[in-house]
Formats: C-alpha cells, structure tokens, sequence
C-alpha cells in the first residue's frame, strides 16, 4: 500500500484511485449516480468512505484487525466503499432498498474490473456485493473480536467503520447534521424538528458503536470534540448565547 495520506480527502481519494485503477468505475459513479448531490450522501460522503476504508486497510494492526488482506481483497473492499451508497434516494426510501440498489449496479461493472486470472468473475463481483449488504443501516449484528478472522466479516468491518468516519470531517455539523435533516424531512422517514434532530445527533454520538476492536478507542477524544462542538451549536440554537463551560 502505497498511498501516502494527507489529510486533504480530494487529494487523497485520487491517489488512492491512481493506485487502484479504478477511474473507469468512479466515472460511473460521477456520471450515473443520482446520490451525488444530496446533502448527506452525496459524492463528498463517498470519497470519504473510500480514503477512510483504505486508511483502516493501510493500519489494520492498529485497528485491532488479525486478518491482512491481498492486493485483490482491498481493491474489492476500495470498491465496495465506491458504490455503497449508489443511486441513495435520500430519505425517501428505506435502507433495504438503497442497498439493494448499490448491489445490482456493482453486479453490472464486471467487465470494467480487473479480475486476477485464477478468479471467477461472478464470486469477485458477487463478493463486493456482498460487502455492500453489510453496510445497511442500521447495523444488524456485531461480530465478535474473534470472528474478524474471517474474510467477510473483517472486510465488512471495515466498511462499517469507514463509514461512521464522517462525523470526523471538518463539515461535521453542515454534513452530518444539517445534511442527514434535511434528506429525513424531505423523505418519506419520520419527520422531527431541528431540536429533536440534534438531540438525536448527540445521543447518537454519545452511544457511537464501531465494528473493529480499537476504533472507539483511536478516535475517543475526537468523538468528544464532536459532543462538544453539537452541544455549543444546539445551545446557540435554542438560545442564541454560548457558555463559557462548552
């Protein structure tokens, strides 16, 4: 693994899809995907997951991982963050049913792929796909420490994980916040006022469950920052004033 990251997630996206040859495939999401612009799940959302996932790849040990994947079960994982929120209707739908779109476009992009030789084509597509099931929320089961030595579930960790990483970006509260309102209120899904929302957001937060064994335990004071942060934005909100104790 080879990709240097900066910290810029643009730069570090296309890098990472330099080192991948996956820009046939990132075109499709660019020019088909109708996700691209909402305020959560949009493209920024995506770039995210796939930095974030190939960063857990790329310190698997540190993140509690047992299981080191080959060049062809990152480039599945890479891929499965890629489409995983392909054609999201933003709320209007179920999970259930945004998955299942993501999942029937990976399966038409084989030929677009490079597939080692001594590899079906249909178990190397069928297994991204796969991936991506894993990635509805919310999360059905959680695995054991010890069941990350299998290949599925290890590599479905580390999507899930990847996944919640952008509640660490910059643009947190606009993102995160402002973003998944505004598509649950424009949705068919239970529709709350901002208040509620927020409140939502920082129990959220406060109960934030990861898939890997030291994830929680990396970015412990970051999720701190981030409670602070939604709980200096909600009291400007409700009162327009700030404390000095936030």
């Amino acid at each position: 693994m080879t990709v240097t990251l900066t910290g810029d997630t643009g730069a570090d996206f296309i890098a990472i899809v330099k080192e991948y040859d996956l820009a046939k495939l990132v075109q499709v999401v660019l020019k088909e995907s109708k996700s691209n612009g909402l305020p959560y799940h949009n493209f920024y959302h995506t770039q995210n997951m796939v930095v974030s996932a190939y960063k857990i790849l790329k310190d698997a040990k540190k993140f509690g991982l047992k299981f080191f994947f080959n060049r062809t079960g990152e480039t599945q994982i890479l891929i499965a963050a890629l489409f995983h929120d392909f054609n999201h209707s933003g709320g209007k739908y179920s999970d259930v049913h945004n998955i299942a779109q993501a999942m029937n476009k990976v399966r038409d992009l084989e030929k677009l792929m490079t597939i080692p030789e001594n590899d079906a084509p249909a178990n190397y597509v069928d297994f991204i796909a796969i991936l991506i099931s894993y990635t509805e929320f919310p999360y059905g089961e959680y695995f054991l420490e010890e069941e990350l030595t299998d290949v599925t579930k290890a590599a479905a960790a580390i999507l899930r994980d990847a996944d919640l990483m952008q509640i660490f970006t910059p643009n947190y509260f606009q993102q995160n916040v402002m973003g998944l309102y505004e598509e649950f209120n424009n949705g068919k899904l239970a529709k709350t006022d901002f208040t509620t929302h927020m409140l939502n957001q920082r129990k959220f937060l406060s109960g934030l469950r990861f898939s890997l064994p030291k994830t929680g335990e990396i970015y412990k004071d970051k999720i701190i920052a981030k409670l602070r942060e939604l709980d200096a934005m909600l009291e400007i909100w409700e009162v327009g004033t700030l404390d000095e104790s936030i």
